[in-house]
């Protein structure tokens, strides 16, 4: 703002806090300035402040600020979960046998894996470290997950009922994203995305389950490459790249990394294999949820098919990069669905010469 102010909305109430756009930074103790704002559970807020020192807002109820766990079958009818809903990242996964889930609470910094059929949370861990981006065993005992329990990005292993201690897997010094992704078929190493620094581009590595930590880049070049995923029966590897100027999906065969394909045309993340490998699922930039046919030799049509489109409010992930469904082993899919605000009493309000009530609430010096 002219004012010298920063102007935000958080759970309805909107707030101000002096700023100075030389430094960057803020030069004093944030306000609230007005109440009953229309925000979404996904961080959108209906205002806006003219020129002239108008401001025009929506009132309304808050949204929910958490997140609701659904299965949805291929015909796209939902089934309701008796679950608590949470604010969620990167998830969810769904365990082998597709009766438990894995997820990340971003409130607790924990994992916690969650059954289908009935109520409550169980903690794989409870460390207060930044932990997170489970990943199942293939035989569905053990969660891998990434933590910086001890000041240095790494994937450890654990028991998924949260006994026992975690076993370090490997380290990345220096790293500042790490999140294990998939296995090879024979489950002997795991493939996981990587970022090295903040600067740096998203890649994807392996390691061996039965050696020393010692890990190697698979996929690394000046674009981002991340979401991996290894057929289990087809003998290629998926993943989303923005080598092309937006994120697509891509099939290789892995590991010999050969016979690159184009899988989607209109945007791509997210590839998830059905449990048989014979088909590959995506989404495109309009949400939407899209299946490719996949044999010995890669795509076996031109064109993938919508399963259903973009209208429904499933999550995508944060700036149309992170996976944020499962497929299970009956082909339904999990996704998080955003709790919506209630806009049917809504009103537009308008209130002039706002920036002099702005002024006097919130002093710049």
């Amino acid at each position: 703002m002219g004012t010298g102010h920063l102007i935000y909305a958080n759970d309805g109430v909107l707030r101000a806090v002096p700023f100075d756009p030389a430094t960057g930074q803020t030069t004093g103790i944030a306000a609230p300035v007005e109440e009953g704002i229309l925000t979404s559970a996904d961080g959108g807020a209906g205002f806006a402040v003219a020129r002239n020192g108008t401001l025009f807002y929506m009132s309304g109820k808050p949204a929910a600020s958490d997140d609701l766990l659904v299965l949805v079958g291929r015909d796209g009818n939902e089934e309701p979960l008796a679950l608590p809903g949470g604010v969620f990242f990167v998830g969810p996964r769904l365990s082998p046998d597709g009766t438990r889930v894995a997820l990340n609470d971003v409130t607790t910094g924990d994992v916690e894996i969650r059954d289908l059929s009935r109520e409550g949370v169980a903690k794989v861990t409870t460390s207060g470290a930044r932990d997170g981006a489970p990943l199942w065993t293939p035989e569905g005992n053990r969660i891998v997950f990434r933590s910086d329990r001890d000041d240095t990005l790494g994937l450890y292993m654990k028991p998924a009922d949260g006994t026992g201690v975690p076993v370090r897997l490997m380290e990345m010094r220096g790293a500042t994203e790490l999140k294990p992704m998939t296995w090879s078929q024979d489950a002997r190493e795991l493939v996981f995305d990587y970022r090295e620094s903040d600067t740096a581009s998203w890649n994807v590595g392996r390691v061996a389950m039965d050696g020393d930590g010692a890990w190697t880049p698979l996929l690394a070049t000046v674009a981002n490459e991340r979401n991996a995923a290894v057929s289990p029966a087809s003998g290629f590897i998926a993943y989303q790249s923005d080598l092309s100027g937006r994120p697509e999906v891509y099939l290789e065969r892995f590991p010999a990394l050969t016979d690159r394909q184009p899988v989607s045309t209109n945007g791509g993340i997210g590839p998830v294999w059905s449990h048989d490998g014979r088909e590959l699922f995506f989404r495109d930039e309009s949400g939407a949820l899209l299946v490719a046919a996949v044999g010995r030799n890669g795509l076996e049509e031109s064109e993938p098919e919508t399963i259903f489109d973009g209208s429904r409010r499933y999550a995508v992930g944060m700036g149309f990069a992170d996976r944020q469904y499962d497929v299970g082993p009956d082909g339904s899919f999990l996704f998080f669905k955003r709790r919506t605000a209630d806009t049917s009493g809504a009103q537009l309000i308008l209130v002039l010469n706002w920036l002099e009530e702005l002024k006097r609430l919130v002093p710049t010096n």
